[in-house]
């Protein structure tokens, strides 16, 4: 039995059967997630958020006591600096917060045999290709977001209790903003609506995203497989 096998092994002997870390909570897809968990006896969850609660990100040291008092089988990261533009004006504040935060969560895990999930995107890629891009094709990204989350993947990969799960845009019930929010307002208003001929996208609902997440990591089914994997992808 390897490492990661009695590690998985251990956890269906305690109280809980998994113990779920979640960074970000007052993110759309921590929101779909922590309900997708809520009342379920075997599962206990601690959610931070990184702007709301304690600002985490510089003060790292203080929470990885937070983790080390939770004792968390797997971390997920749904914080991030997010909005194109943004990262555009605030270059070092968005590398602060995607790229060089997850990689001292990821390292933290790595030392503690934790389990650490990261959330990237489908902005590591240039956009230019004119159709759906694979988990196979060379990332090139223009946006400084992009940028940001791509370094992130490359300095993360290298740690074996990590995984990186790469996400097209998303959508869902929480959500109040982005492209396929406004364009269906649009469209149960009987507006017209404006469409890229040029822009290439396969939307998910982040309740599917949570689906999956849910049967494949969190009850154990395929877990040691994505990690040796270790990138994920939700944009084929």
């Amino acid at each position: 039995m390897d490492m990661l096998e009695s590690i998985l092994a251990g956890i269906s002997k305690k109280k809980y059967k998994m113990k779920i870390f979640i960074i970000g909570k007052s993110s759309n897809l921590a929101k779909h997630l922590l309900k997708k968990l809520e009342n379920r006896p075997d599962i206990k969850v601690c959610s931070i958020s990184t702007k709301k609660d304690f600002n985490y990100v510089d003060r790292f040291e203080k929470l990885k006591n937070k983790i080390m008092e939770f004792k968390p089988n797997i971390i997920f990261n749904l914080s991030g600096l997010t909005k194109f533009n943004l990262c555009e004006k605030n270059v070092n504040e968005a590398y602060k917060i995607n790229t060089f935060f997850p990689q001292k969560l990821s390292n933290f895990c790595e030392e503690n045999k934790i389990f650490f999930i990261y959330f990237s995107s489908d902005a590591v890629f240039s956009g230019k290709k004119n159709k759906l891009y694979t988990v196979n094709d060379v990332p090139a990204p223009e946006s400084t977001y992009g940028k940001s989350k791509l370094l992130a993947e490359n300095l993360i990969i290298q740690n074996k209790f990590s995984l990186i799960i790469r996400l097209p845009m998303l959508y869902g019930k929480y959500f109040n903003s982005g492209f396929v929010y406004e364009s269906l307002k649009k469209i149960n208003l009987k507006k017209k609506i404006y469409l890229f001929k040029d822009v290439y996208c396969s939307p998910i609902d982040a309740e599917d995203v949570c689906n999956y997440i849910f049967n494949n990591l969190i009850l154990k089914k395929k877990i040691q497989m994505l990690l040796k994997k270790k990138n994920y992808s939700f944009i084929e």
